[in-house]
């Protein structure tokens, strides 16, 4: 029996029938797993380009929103600029003419009383300032109406002499007639700032709900399957006032928006008598700059009259003649406050706009539907399903975008159609009125527009004009997973990567 089986096992051996099939088995399988992982693949590969075709959609609009409001605040900017200086000097004018108006009267009442008292003695009136002799032989001015030894004039702010002809002809030009234009001025500096406030309190609002609208668009019919969120200005679904829009506290610079000069408007007053006034610290609601006659002393007018009075006295022994300066009068009339201004209160962007407070990032994640791609991404992250995966069951994007500003002609030579910058143009810039804070970039050109940057680039401090900092893509990823990780609730992780 044993030989028998022996010889049988000998044939089973030398028997080879059924090895095509068993080979077909193994080829198929390698060819079905082949098969299956190719189309896995490319399912994540669709899939991921999808939703980062969605993600960089999404940044871009929200980029674009953001350009088109940061445009609208430098157009919102030079109107303020030009209403602030055109009211100042219509209420300029104003006020100094108002100011003549009173020096007029004022003079009228000193020159009466002094002809009316010389008239009321015995030697008559004369001309102002001329002489006249009492008969025992006194020489002086009958009367005298004027300023020091100058008849019908008044000096003005201590240091000129004006005629009063002079002075009436000048007046009359602005008062009352430009009361009700002054009164435009502010009212449309108030309604310019507002639109500025309304600005600088929705712009981040706004720019989530551009980047929401984008985002349910672009992912349509997959949109239970996505989870996404947007972070700006260092918040995620950030709705606060923008941090990067500050208050423009220079006034040369203010009035540099109107490409002019606080000296070449205002030289006339400018910190003599027409004093900025303090612009406190509420800003956006009490601050900001104005104008005004605030230090009454520093326009002032004076004159003075005096009169000489001739009386004849008579007494037993004949007649007695008595000539003296009997009365003098004087006058001053300052400049006051006339109408209440309303402060311009103008934006500038904070440098560090040109970083992470500024950038738009929208980050979202998809589960991986194929379970064969999801385990080998999770079990062989160094594989080509783990790198389309992002590793784990997800599959994660990112995209991040900024407005940038095309420098224009008053740069030194306008940049190229298309060219938008990214990093704040700062002091390497040319010409001095475009220097850090003063020139295009900070709201005084309204070219803005939306331009995608690189995840490793995006919150990297580039106030100063280059790219500073060493935040890095995979840092940013990290604490995006940490954010949008179901049942993790965000901790501020991402604050350590940016650069304020």
């Amino acid at each position: 029996m044993l030989k028998q089986a022996l010889e049988k096992l000998k044939t089973l051996l030398r028997d080879d029938s059924g090895v095509a099939m068993a080979y077909t088995v193994l080829v198929s399988l390698f060819i079905f797993m082949l098969c299956f992982s190719s189309y896995a693949m490319a399912a994540n590969i669709r899939q991921r380009m999808e939703l980062q075709q969605s993600c960089d959609a999404a940044a871009y609009s929200g980029a674009v929103v953001q350009a088109d409001m940061l445009s609208r605040l430098a157009v919102l900017n030079r109107a303020l600029s030009w209403t602030y200086i055109e009211t100042n000097k219509r209420h300029m004018d104003y006020t100094v003419d108002e100011w003549l108006q009173r020096i007029i009267p004022a003079y009228e009442r000193i020159e009466t009383s002094a002809k009316l008292l010389n008239a009321s003695g015995n030697c008559g009136v004369g001309t102002n300032g001329a002489h006249c002799l009492c008969p025992i032989g006194q020489k002086g001015i009958c009367w005298f109406a004027g300023a020091e030894d100058s008849p019908r004039h008044v000096k003005l702010n201590n240091s000129r002499l004006v005629s009063v002809d002079f002075i009436r002809s000048a007046m009359g030009r602005a008062y009352p007639a430009e009361a009700e234009n002054i009164l435009n001025g502010y009212s449309n500096i108030t309604v310019i700032n507002s639109a500025i406030n309304n600005i600088r309190n929705s712009i981040n609002s706004f720019v989530g709900t551009a980047v929401d609208a984008a985002m349910k668009q672009m992912i349509g019919k997959d949109a239970a399957k996505i989870t996404f969120a947007c972070h700006t200005d260092g918040k995620w679904g950030n709705s606060t006032p923008a941090s990067y829009i500050i208050p423009q506290k220079s006034e040369e610079r203010f009035v540099n928006y109107a490409n002019t000069t606080v000296g070449r408007e205002l030289d006339r007053g400018r910190d003599v008598w027409w004093n900025l006034l303090a612009t406190g610290s509420a800003w956006w609601f009490n601050g900001g700059f104005a104008r005004n006659c605030s230090n009454p002393g520093a326009l002032v007018a004076t004159g003075e009259a005096k009169a000489r009075q001739h009386i004849h006295t008579y007494s037993t022994f004949g007649s007695s003649h008595f000539c003296g300066i009997t009365r003098s009068w004087g006058f001053t009339e300052n400049g006051r406050e006339l109408l209440s201004s309303s402060p311009a209160r103008p934006a500038a962007l904070a440098a560090g706009f040109f970083g992470a407070p500024g950038t738009i990032l929208v980050a979202a994640k998809r589960q991986v539907e194929n379970p064969f791609s999801a385990w080998m991404g999770s079990a062989l992250p160094g594989t080509l399903f783990g790198t389309f995966n992002g590793g784990g069951r997800d599959m994660w994007v990112l995209s991040t975008a900024r407005a940038g500003i095309r420098l224009g002609g008053g740069y030194g030579g306008a940049d190229e159609e298309g060219f938008y910058r990214i990093l704040c143009p700062g002091e390497k810039s040319g010409k001095d009125k475009y220097r850090a804070g003063e020139g295009t970039w900070n709201l005084c050109e309204e070219d803005w527009d939306a331009v995608m940057i690189p995840v490793n680039r995006a919150w990297h401090d580039a106030s100063q004009g280059e790219w500073l900092g060493t935040p890095s893509a995979e840092s940013i990823l990290a604490s995006v997973k940490e954010y949008l990780a179901p049942e993790t609730r965000y901790r501020g992780g991402i604050g350590e990567y940016m650069r304020h």
